[in-house]
């Protein structure tokens, strides 16, 4: 049996082949990027005493057509308060937390103040790709609850 390819070599074989997924991953790495900024601003906001409220853009229909408005979202927060003095900071890829170790899902920081630092800190190492197999490991798990 002969494949379509053998029968025209002059057409599939003489494309080019190239990483489509390139610009793909940088449109990941800025909605990353946002979300780790995000959260550094709500860590900042916090240690000031205040809440952090995003903005997003949602259409809503009228009369006349639609109009885009301005909303506010909720951040759901990163970090929690271990004890009156102890922070943990956890990462998030979707709604799975990535583990640092065996049973380790957070790093512990310890104060309000830092949780920013720590946060960038890690948003770095996330860029620069030092998190990769943690990432791929919560991205399978993750998949895992889809197909079932």
């Amino acid at each position: 049996m002969t494949r379509r390819r053998d029968r025209d070599p002059e057409g599939v074989n003489t494309l080019v082949e190239t990483p489509w997924w390139k610009g793909y991953q940088s449109q990941f790495m800025a909605l990353k990027t946002k979300k780790y900024n995000e959260q550094i601003e709500a860590a900042k906001a916090a240690a000031a005493g205040n809440t952090y409220l995003a903005q997003r853009v949602r259409r809503t229909k009228t009369d006349g057509g639609t109009v885009n408005q301005t909303v506010q979202r909720r951040v759901r927060q990163w970090f929690r308060a271990v004890d009156d003095k102890r922070w943990a900071v956890m990462l998030f890829y979707g709604s799975k937390q990535l583990e640092f170790g065996k049973g380790k899902n957070a790093v512990e920081v310890a104060s309000l103040a830092s949780v920013a630092a720590t946060l960038d800190t890690l948003r770095k190492a996330v860029l620069a790709g030092e998190l990769d197999s943690q990432i791929t490991t919560a991205a399978d798990a993750l998949k895992r609850g889809f197909k079932q």
